[in-house]
């Protein structure tokens, strides 16, 4: 009986192909050396010549480097791959990894590959639950702006992105992102959830602050938040999302 040849890479859906890279990044991440093609195929229960071709676009975005390994006997040296830089542990349980990393991965490589605009659908729930988040007696007085930068870097300690002000208060780094591989492979999504996030939250303290973007740059560089003042809250952050890759 005649095998089943592997299906051409091209019609393999976006939304899989990207849910692969995730996994390729962190498979080269968490590995101690250096990795064959055959071996992350192997691990991941991919074909090699899909791997080769979701490597070969990880690499076209800086995120992944190939090398000759020492030769081993006779014929060609063989290529290994890593990753360009090391990214904040995953967490894991005893059945793999978290189930939130999980979920991330699924939704941001499904809303980055079926929808128009998926920054905007990313925003958009950021800022629900960045607003759920904020509990707030409807009968308190609005925030201040200390209040509202407070609040900020509680919010994103809590989440695990390391925040830190500039003196002038108008710049927010985010020195951490617990979800770098997600980030690095779909940032108009993952990123601009967290944009989302922290206007929703400011809304709903109703601090006179606004988030107007969310520069993402990749490990281990931090990424940047820049808030301005505003002179009243309107009942809602404005829309649009700004996030992306410097």
């Amino acid at each position: 009986m005649e095998s089943m040849a592997e299906p051409p890479v091209d019609d393999v859906s976006a939304r899989d192909a990207g849910a692969s890279r995730v996994a390729l990044l962190k498979a080269l991440r968490t590995a101690r050396q250096a990795q064959t093609v055959q071996e992350l195929a192997a691990a991941l229960g991919l074909h090699p010549n899909s791997v080769r071709f979701h490597l070969s676009r990880l690499a076209a975005h800086g995120l992944v480097t190939e090398t000759q390994a020492p030769p081993a006997g006779r014929g060609r040296p063989r290529l290994v791959y890593a990753a360009t830089e090391p990214a904040p542990a995953v967490p894991t349980s005893a059945s793999g990894p978290h189930g939130h990393q999980l979920l991330a991965t699924a939704l941001s490589a499904h809303l980055a590959h079926t929808v128009p605009h998926p920054e905007q659908i990313a925003v958009d729930a950021g800022t629900q639950q960045g607003r759920a988040l904020v509990a707030r007696d409807p009968a308190a007085p609005p925030a201040t702006a200390e209040e509202g930068r407070a609040l900020l870097t509680t919010l994103m300690r809590d989440q695990g992105f390391g925040p830190e002000w500039d003196p002038d208060g108008e710049r927010l780094w985010l020195r951490t992102c617990p979800f770098r591989p997600e980030a690095d492979v779909e940032p108009n999504v993952v990123c601009n959830v967290h944009l989302g996030l922290m206007r929703g939250a400011l809304d709903a303290a109703g601090a006179p602050l606004e988030v107007t973007s969310l520069d993402a740059a990749p490990a281990p560089h931090p990424c940047l938040a820049m808030v301005r003042a505003v002179s009243e809250r309107i009942g809602r952050s404005r829309p649009g999302g700004t996030a992306g890759r410097r």
